[in-house]
């Protein structure tokens, strides 16, 4: 085993800080402290050994191994494609392996590298938000997930990690969310067995607020939705390979009393932070069947936190313009139901279920982006990805993709029509 410190100069990655480092029979492992710290050091068991830093690697270069997970030493000038393969059912990080994004946001909220605020133009959404990418194949190195924000974590129905963004804010968060897509792409891939989740958070904490959000989401599940999404969003067993239904669409309820019966499986007795009873230690969230909507609602009727609304039907993608525009769609869906919630605050559940399906019947879309937002930009660039997204379901289908795997297809289109707009979001 050979151990050194980590310079900065070539051949090493740009931007690495002095690294302690141990290489043993060609692996070399480093581990990424908290960015408080200062230092990054590599663990032996549960001690760590500063050496010499006058350890001579001439003529080795350090290359990161999208298969192992890992970096290795290898002679200069060479060029094994083995570094090349993007690996699969393994976690190679020195932290432990969660379902739970939350168990880790201590871990990495200090170390994720930001832009200042004050300098991004991008309109900041009005909620929190986090994207949960799952991938197929390859792996992030440590030092990039810290950089980026992006938490691995463990995901029985897919071939790799699932990379989880710590909680993102502001026009700030989505300038991370472009860099973390760009890392994924460079180092990850994803397939027709993998999803995107997106949660939002700062929702009321209300059974009215709860319940107007679902009336919203049941409406777009049956008209809006079916231009934009693929035809299978909300039948994923008949395309994924072990035949489950991840996404269903919401059934149909005219009371909360009955919308928490059904998700949570006993009456609700006004606390909305109780553990779920199929998995009460909050450590097997599989064994909540009910999760398995395209609207998950667990988090907001269970639990102390995190107390997030989840969206579960969208396409892995990492084009950040897709995930810009979902963002924003979201955003527009949370805050239109906080906005109904005030004018129905003493309004009994049956009159909130009409009322609200109703005026989703008589409004149009951009009519709500417009009372979303007074940037004419992002207006433009929503109602625009609108017609964007029925452009791409409709040419996948036309050569039977009816799941959207053919993200060719989508990123083409996108990028096509985006550029052709000459929108600047950040103006």
């Amino acid at each position: 085993m050979i151990e050194f410190i980590n310079k900065t100069d070539p051949p090493y990655p740009d931007g690495m800080v002095d690294t302690i480092v141990s290489i043993d029979n060609g692996r070399v492992y480093f581990k990424v402290k908290r960015k408080s710290t200062k230092s990054r050091i590599i663990f032996i068991g549960d001690r760590y050994y500063p050496l010499d830093e006058d350890l001579d690697l001439t003529g080795n270069d350090l290359i990161f191994s999208s298969n192992y997970g890992y970096y290795t030493l290898i002679p200069s000038g060479s060029s094994p494609a083995d570094h090349l393969i993007l690996g699969h059912n393994r976690y190679p990080y020195t932290f432990t392996r969660e379902y739970e994004a939350v168990r880790h946001f201590d871990l990495f909220k200090d170390a994720t590298e930001m832009v200042d605020p004050k300098k991004v133009k991008l309109v900041s959404p009005n909620h929190t938000f986090g994207i949960e990418f799952e991938t197929s194949a390859g792996f992030m190195p440590e030092e990039e997930c810290f950089k980026t924000g992006l938490i691995p974590l463990r995901d029985g129905s897919i071939g790799a990690c699932e990379y989880s963004t710590i909680v993102l804010k502001g026009g700030a968060g989505l300038d991370l969310l472009r860099k973390q897509a760009e890392t994924l792409k460079r180092y990850t891939v994803f397939d027709k067995e993998c999803a995107l989740h997106m949660h939002l958070g700062g929702f009321p904490l209300s059974s009215k607020a709860i319940f107007i959000l679902y009336v919203i989401c049941f409406y777009l599940e049956r008209d809006m939705y079916l231009n934009m999404l693929p035809r299978l969003s909300f039948r994923t067993a008949d395309y994924k390979s072990n035949g489950k239904d991840y996404c269903l669409k919401l059934p149909e309820f005219h009371s909360f009393l009955d919308l928490y019966k059904f998700f949570v499986g006993r009456d609700y007795g006004g606390s909305l932070s109780q553990p779920h009873p199929e998995d009460p230690t909050r450590e097997r969230k599989w064994q909540i069947h009910n999760r398995y909507y395209g609207l998950n609602l667990i988090n907001m009727l269970c639990y102390k936190s995190p107390k997030t609304v989840e969206f579960r039907f969208l396409r892995p993608t990492f084009n950040w313009k897709k995930l810009f525009f979902w963002v924003y769609f979201f955003d527009l869906i949370v805050s239109l139901a906080e906005t109904l919630q005030s004018k129905l605050v003493n309004k009994e559940f049956t009159y909130i279920f009409d009322y609200v399906y109703k005026f989703m019947s008589n409004n149009r879309m951009s009519t709500l982006i417009d009372a979303y937002t007074t940037n004419a930009n992002l207006r433009a660039f929503m109602k625009g990805m609108i017609d964007v997204n029925y452009a791409v379901t409709r040419t996948q289908e036309g050569i039977g993709d009816y799941c959207g795997r053919r993200i060719d297809i989508e990123d083409v289109i996108v990028n096509r029509w985006f550029y052709e707009s000459g929108i600047d979001l950040e103006k």
